[in-house]
């Protein structure tokens, strides 16, 4: 069997949905940069994205900081958004958090000490649940097996 290839403007061109989806795309597009026109310097540079839909806008920001500064100003900002024509009635702040290796742990792990793993061993020896028994001596013993500085 021989297959055909199309190429992709093709594709789109005979897909409605897909020209649905794409004007969709370059409309909300429209609508953020329009947006951090309207938002002053300092916001507009913590503004990451938005989604608009119906009379509602979600604004995203980068830090928690940022967001309170977006909220705190939410009033002004929607006069404005009214006053150049995109009506809205609801608006929500998110924050996407930039994605980072996690930082490595400033103090190593601590242990517990030999008084409190005795304690766990003497409870655990009180308990009539088998596995709660032999969790706990289980981690009692573990923090015996290992010296505090390792």
């Amino acid at each position: 069997m021989k297959y055909r290839t199309l190429k992709t403007d093709r594709i789109i061109k005979n897909s409605a949905h897909l020209q649905k989806l794409i004007q969709s795309s370059h409309d909300q597009q429209q609508i953020f940069l329009k947006i951090k026109e309207l938002l002053e310097p300092q916001l507009a540079a913590h503004c990451i994205s938005t989604h608009y839909s119906g009379q509602s806008l979600k604004l995203f920001t980068d830090s928690s900081v940022w967001a309170s500064r977006f909220r705190f100003q939410s009033k002004s900002l929607l006069k404005k958004l009214y006053d150049n024509h995109l009506p809205v009635h609801k608006l929500d702040v998110k924050v996407i958090p930039e994605s980072r290796p996690p930082e490595p742990r400033r103090h190593p792990a601590r242990r517990i000490s030999e008084k409190a793993a005795q304690s766990l061993i003497d409870t655990a020896a009180t308990i009539n649940d088998e596995k709660l028994e032999t969790a706990l001596r289980k981690l009692a013993d573990s923090a015996l097996k290992k010296k505090p500085d390792q």
